[in-house]
């Protein structure tokens, strides 16, 4: 699977589904990891880099627009690699699946995995997801946020 450390589960039980922006459920490195929503009351989710991150302000970060994570519903479900990128911006697909020499590069050698959604081909090793629901590196759809500057949806 993957010699990161990671979750495979949605930690909803850290956080509660209430007010504007979701609680600090952990730490990823320097950044904070939050519930899922940026802002619950108005029932708007972040639009996430392939790390599970983005900038934007927090309940820590005074109003300033902070690098951080957040918890999310489908793979990774917390986080993906560690952003920003090098030159302090969101990570794309991309340049996540860079930092990972086991994501395999021709979308070849996954597992099938069924799920009650259905079967899916998976690279275990790879924790890189683009914006269909895929690690397996073939025919890459970015995701939303690094082409939007909205911080949610």
């Amino acid at each position: 699977h993957t010699s990161d450390y990671h979750f495979h589960v949605r930690l909803s039980c850290l956080y509660s589904e209430s007010g504007g922006h979701s609680a600090k459920v952990g730490e990823v490195g320097a950044y904070n990891l939050y519930g899922k929503w940026e802002d619950y009351s108005n029932n708007r989710l972040p639009l996430l880099d392939a790390c599970g991150a983005h900038f934007g302000p927090t309940p820590e970060s005074g109003g300033a627009s902070v690098y951080h994570y957040h918890v999310q519903d489908k793979a990774p479900f917390t986080v993906g690699c560690y952003g920003p990128n090098s030159n302090g911006g969101l990570v794309s697909v991309s340049e996540c699946r860079a930092l990972y020499s086991d994501c395999d590069q021709d979308g070849g050698s996954g597992a099938s995995i069924t799920t009650a959604s259905g079967t899916i081909a998976y690279d275990r090793w790879c924790p890189c997801w683009d914006a269909g629901g895929s690690n397996m590196g073939t025919n890459i759809q970015e995701l939303p946020a690094l082409s939007s500057s909205d911080i949610d949806y």
